[in-house]
């Protein structure tokens, strides 16, 4: 019988994590042929600001759910109240995003008033904050979804949203304007998020505080979160800062690629923590096939890209080619060495160890910002050089911890 239940719980974790990686593997599409489509009309210098202003936004947003979105996963299954649960999460991350959003656009407003060449101004201050309040609140709707067991709904949105973005791409040319496109397309998103999540049956109750149920477990993977969205955004900036904006094209679209590589581990990774969440029995093996699963998707998926990295590139242009094919395939590399990163973070997560999971990413995050700040200034395929330094730092502290308390 106790096989019987790894099983099940293998394959049950297996379907929702196969669902989130189609997900995941179609929105990465739409991705790459969204930016496609806008690097042959835009010049490398448009396409770096829009590139900084979709890697900074989530960081904000992160920052806004104050670790809300996993503490939902968490506490969701074995709640006795989870639609007011549901509702006091929303509630607190609605008036959290609004208000950062609001200062962030009170940051633009000054700047821009004394610097008139503030490319931050206008629109892309409206487009910042309709994006930190709907990335917030619609990472909580598709956590809801994947912890009701509903991934095929969040299947449903991306492929609603998909030909929407293409036709975004193609019919709209100016940067300004496209800028504000991205953040009305994360704004209906969020809508039909939260459509789904009714399908589901999550209705809004009256809310109830849950500070006393979540607090430890909420601030930890705030921190946690916010901290590991830190290098990503910082890479774009940095690079920006100390290369100028042209070579930001030579980093984002690489990053965008590397996200693709990622997805069976990030995919794999949140369908263990959904299914560890409510039931923790029998964890090492099923996290051991999702692992071993996603270890194997990744290598080979990097092994392809590695080899077909200047065609893949063409696809851009022939100044993508010959700037970003190195960088290509070194993050292909790195990211082979993320996937036990995703795992053990989880891992961790569901044992409970709030200060192990907090030293792993948070210490993690910082060791990659470092390697970061020390190879930037020497060019894009140092920055790549060192990202995979700091991919392996990550990982040795990860395991550190991870050894220093066994899993049960």
């Amino acid at each position: 019988m106790a096989g019987k239940h790894v099983d099940t719980r293998g394959r049950s974790a297996t379907k929702a994590s196969s669902l989130l990686i189609a997900n995941s593997l179609i929105a990465s599409v739409v991705g790459f042929a969204f930016w496609t489509l806008l690097s042959r009309s835009l010049a490398p210098s448009e396409i770096g600001l829009l590139s900084t202003l979709t890697a900074t936004a989530p960081v904000l947003a992160t920052i806004a759910t104050f670790g809300l979105s996993d503490t939902l996963m968490r506490f969701f299954a074995g709640h006795n109240k989870p639609n007011a649960l549901w509702s006091w999460i929303v509630l607190t991350v609605l008036l959290s995003s609004t208000t950062i959003g609001a200062v962030w656009l009170g940051v633009q407003w000054y700047l821009s008033s004394i610097n008139t060449n503030s490319i931050f101004s206008g629109t892309y201050a409206a487009a910042f904050e309709i994006l930190i309040v709907s990335v917030a609140l619609d990472a909580l709707a598709l956590t809801a979804l994947i912890a009701t067991k509903n991934s095929a709904l969040v299947l449903a949105e991306t492929l609603i949203i998909a030909p929407i973005k293409i036709f975004a791409a193609l019919q709209f040319k100016d940067q300004n304007t496209i800028a504000l496109v991205i953040a009305l397309m994360a704004l209906l998103g969020l809508c039909v998020s939260l459509i789904a999540t009714h399908l589901a049956g999550l209705r809004f109750s009256k809310p109830i505080s849950q500070r006393k149920l979540v607090g430890q477990f909420a601030v930890s993977n705030w921190v946690s979160t916010s901290f590991s969205l830190v290098p990503k955004a910082a890479l774009t900036v940095l690079v920006g800062y100390y290369l100028g904006l042209s070579e930001v094209a030579w980093i984002s679209v690489p990053m965008l690629i590397l996200t693709a590589m990622n997805l069976p581990a990030s995919s794999l990774s949140r369908g263990l923590f959904a299914e560890g969440s409510s039931d923790s029995q029998n964890l090492r093996k099923v996290a051991r096939k999702l692992f071993l699963t996603a270890l194997s998707l990744t290598a080979l998926g990097a092994a392809m890209v590695v080899v077909l990295a200047p065609f893949i590139l063409s696809i851009f242009g022939q100044r993508y080619v010959f700037n970003s094919s190195v960088v290509l395939q070194i993050f292909a590399v790195s990211a082979v060495i993320s996937v036990p990163n995703y795992f053990i973070d989880i891992v961790i997560s569901i044992n409970k160890d709030n200060l192990g999971y907090t030293i792993v990413n948070v210490g993690g995050s910082l060791l990659i910002l470092i390697s970061i700040c020390i190879g930037v200034s020497f060019g894009v395929n140092s920055t790549a050089w060192s990202w995979l330094t700091g991919q392996l730092l990550y990982l040795l502290l990860a395991l550190i911890v991870f050894r220093r308390k066994r899993t049960p």
